[in-house]
This record gives C-alpha cells, structure tokens and sequence, in this order.
C-alpha cells in the first residue's frame, strides 16, 4: 500500500530513472517496479537520496562486475560450508523464503583458512543476485504474490562467543554495508536465536553497522525461541535444531538441501567446478 504522496514519489522516480538512462548507461529494462520501491523505501520516498542511492548502485554493478557474478566458482563452498553452516530453506508462513545461519557452530578460522574475505563477498553478491533473480520470483510464483523480501534465522547455539573476532565484525561490516546499500530492504524479519547474556556487548559493536530501519527488524531472543519460529514458520519448514520437524536427512541435512520452490531451477545452476555454462531462464511472476 502507497499513499498518494509516495504513489507521486514513485511516479517522479521512474520517470527521473527515464530521463538519465543515457547517461547511466546501464539497462533500466532488467528492473521491476518492486526494484524501485526498495530504494525508494530505503530512503523515505526522498526522490534525490533515492537518486543519489541508485546512481551509487549501478556504478558499484559496474566497478565490482556484478552483471558478470555468475561466472564467479567458488570452488571451497563445500568445504566452507561444512563449518560455515548457513543457506535458504523453504518457507515461512507469508511464503517468503527463510535464510539459516547456524554462527554458533562457526569456525571463524577455518573459515579464513580455506576463503578470503573478497571471495566471501563475491560469494554473497551472487547470492543476493540468485535471490532476486529467482528465488523471490519461484516463491512468488508458488505463493501466487509477490514476494520481495526472506525470513532470516541467526542460530547461535553452540559457542558464538568466539566468532565476534576483530577481522570478523570487519567482514560484518563490509557485508552489512553490501546488503544496505545495494540490496535494501529485502529482509523482512531477523530472529537471533540462543542470544547469551554476554551477546549484548557483541551486539552493541554489530548494531552499530545497522541503520535504524533494519535495527527494527531485529529480534533478539534467548535459549526459548523456538515459539516464535513457529510462529512464522511451519513446523514442516522448520529444521529440528530450530524446533521444527524438518530433517532433510536424505539430502545431508537442511542447509545442504536447498529445498524450497526454487530449488528445480536452482539445481540447474552451474557448480563451483563448472566452467561458463548457459543460466537457466529467469522467471517472472506476473501479478
């Protein structure tokens, strides 16, 4: 829902994106207008910040190679991942998709042992681009809505103490910086799960990354989380360790399977040993 002053907003945007499209160089037809909504979210329906945000992101897409990200193999994904566990796992209730980390189970230096910081950045970059590309359009398409935003899930049961390194909350930074500036407003909730006592002084020094609006998306809940999981996300959605009844046993475990209503296509996409390989196409879900 749009008042009629953002409706106007909107309308001024797009025509404000028409008019410098030449001068952007860039290819405005690749974007919906759920695109220009996010930013224009992002920075209150103010058409110059709007302006000035999107002039940043298409040249940041140019410096940093985005339109070429999926020629990007990262070839110690498997291996990072089985210390790093994290990835998109079905649903919540409105149809989003969920995004788990498990941080407590994270060996920060193993992490950095087998994948630099800039490789786990472009990591992420390509992630962001699958999500927008396909996994918000098959969820739409599923849920028979629109869908532009993911329920993200932060488990820190285990030890998350030691992961809140200072080369860490440096990455954190960075990658936080990425998500806000160039993929706004795509997370509708954040839960951190099993957050300790000692978490509030870690948070302190995160949040301080975050602006304002993310901030409000952010719930910080202690060892009895799992109520408010389900009360997002069905139990059959939800991994056991989180309190669900999901297992994926027969795929490795929930956040090896990638199961969701992406997952026939994704499993089209190249691995990290393949070569150039042609994308499947990209769907669009029309509302």
């Amino acid at each position: 829902y749009l008042t009629p002053k953002e409706i106007q907003a909107f309308k001024s945007f797009k025509e404000a994106l028409k008019n410098k499209e030449p001068e952007l160089e860039y290819d405005l037809s690749a974007y919906d207008d759920y695109t220009w909504l996010r930013f224009l979210r992002a920075r209150k329906f103010d058409l110059k910040k709007t302006m000035i945000m999107f002039e940043n992101y298409v040249k940041w897409r140019k410096e940093f190679g985005t339109d070429q990200i999926y020629d990007y193999r990262f070839k110690a994904l498997p291996e990072v991942k089985k210390i790093y566990q994290h990835g998109y796992h079905k649903t919540d209730k409105g149809g989003r998709p969920v995004y788990i980390e498990r941080i407590g189970l994270l060996d920060v230096d193993k992490l950095f042992k087998l994948a630099t910081e800039q490789e786990m950045v472009k990591y992420y970059v390509r992630e962001y681009e699958m999500v927008l590309q396909y996994r918000f359009p098959l969820c739409s398409i599923a849920a028979n809505k629109q869908i532009s935003q993911s329920l993200c899930i932060i488990d820190l049961q285990g030890n998350p103490g030691k992961v809140w390194s200072g080369r860490v909350r440096a990455f954190v930074k960075l990658a936080s910086k990425i998500g806000q500036d160039y993929y706004p407003e795509q997370l509708w909730k954040m839960f951190i799960c099993a957050a300790p006592f000692s978490f509030k002084a870690c948070w302190v020094i995160v949040s301080a990354f975050l602006d304002s609006k993310t901030k409000k998306k952010i719930n910080i809940v202690g060892s009895k989380f799992q109520d408010k999981l389900l009360n997002e996300v069905d139990p059959e959605n939800l991994p056991d360790f989180l309190g669900g009844k999901c297992t994926c046993s027969e795929k490795g475990g929930c956040l090896f399977s990638d199961e969701g209503p992406w997952r026939e296509v994704t499993a089209l996409m190249p691995s990290e040993e393949d070569g150039p390989k042609e994308l499947p196409p990209k769907p669009k879900f029309e509302d």
